[in-house]
């Protein structure tokens, strides 16, 4: 049977992926002022999916996302060689993940000690453009950081899922951030 709460993670994942690709927020808010506006997408054939993270949840978006000719890669602390073998997954380490991810899904759980896994120097090495969702706990990114990428177009985009309300998030003034609430937050 499958875990429930990993599919609606890995369903909230791919919508927050699906919603940054396609501009879809941006889109609809410019459609609605009366403007007409043709944009080129995102192209996700050939493309590559970092799952930071290969628990349950990663592993159910990656069996979701077969269809769509994304490559994909993993990290984990503990690998599950089998599941990637499955799913077409390669397993590879933290730096080749954010080096070759063109779109990175974060799928962690615990405590990161405050120490944030992406952080500037990380984000730096990802794909120009690229586009991160969270599915986990903010505290796994540095939020200034993203802000700064997000600003100078080094980021197409950041998607979370907040822990609870916050309406004086850092990230509100940007159009390509789109946020939720956490499943069972």
């Amino acid at each position: 049977m499958e875990n429930t709460s990993a599919r609606t993670e890995a369903e909230t994942a791919l919508a927050l992926l699906m919603c940054l690709a396609r501009e879809i927020p941006r889109l609809s808010d410019t459609t609605k002022t009366g403007k007409w506006v043709r944009t080129v997408f995102h192209e996700l054939p050939g493309r590559t999916l970092g799952l930071l993270g290969f628990g349950p949840a990663a592993q159910c978006l990656a069996g979701m996302l077969g269809g769509f000719g994304l490559k994909c890669l993993a990290s984990a602390s503990v690998p599950d060689s089998k599941a990637a073998e499955r799913l077409g997954v390669r397993l590879v380490g933290l730096d080749e993940l954010i080096r070759e991810s063109h779109y990175l899904s974060i799928h962690l759980k615990g405590n990161c000690n405050g120490q944030p896994v992406l952080a500037a120097a990380a984000l730096d090495s990802m794909a120009e453009g690229g586009i991160i969702v969270n599915v986990s706990d903010e505290s796994f990114v540095d939020t200034a950081a993203i802000g700064e990428r997000l600003e100078n177009g080094r980021l197409a985009g950041y998607g979370v899922c907040l822990a609870g309300p916050a309406t004086d998030h850092p990230l509100y003034r940007f159009a390509n951030f789109i946020c939720l609430p956490r499943a069972g937050s």
